[in-house]
């Protein structure tokens, strides 16, 4: 829901609405659904309490998944248990595609980014030892560009 609101409000920010002005007429119809559809919101269950003692890396190990669309892009790090019988989300972050256009490989960097950021904070924050973790992508660019020389 805070994604379509963020969407939402930067569309109207990119055709330059004022805050006192009506909304055109599609995008008060998205918002319109977007409103009607909050009380399914309640449906919605993520526990998110893990306890830092649990994210012990001789028991578990954490993933950091990074993707993009055209529309967004972002990451998520998962616990998962050493005998695979459960994973468990840790935390995410996403963010819009900036107003100024950039290209898909791009904004699968920007993932990356935001995924190792979201990684370092989370290694700080409970101890964890960066190494024994895996970054996961599927762009082949950005893997390319991660592995070149960074004064290039």
């Amino acid at each position: 829901m805070i994604f379509i609101g963020k969407l939402l409000f930067q569309g109207t920010w990119s055709r330059g609405i004022g805050w006192h002005e009506t909304l055109p007429s599609d995008i008060a119809t998205q918002w319109s659904s977007s409103c009607s559809d909050l009380h399914h919101a309640s449906d919605v269950s993520a526990p998110r309490w893990i306890g830092t003692a649990d994210l012990d890396l001789e028991r578990y190990t954490l993933h950091v998944s990074c993707d993009a669309s055209e529309r967004a892009y972002g990451a998520a790090i998962y616990r998962c248990s050493a005998d695979t019988t459960s994973v468990q989300l840790v935390c995410s972050k996403a963010r819009l595609e900036p107003l100024k256009r950039v290209t898909l490989p791009r904004l699968e960097l920007l993932a990356a980014l935001i995924g190792a950021r979201l990684l370092r904070y989370v290694c700080q924050t409970t101890g964890c030892d960066i190494t024994k973790t895996t970054m996961w992508t599927n762009s082949a660019v950005t893997l390319g560009w991660i592995s070149t020389n960074p004064n290039r």
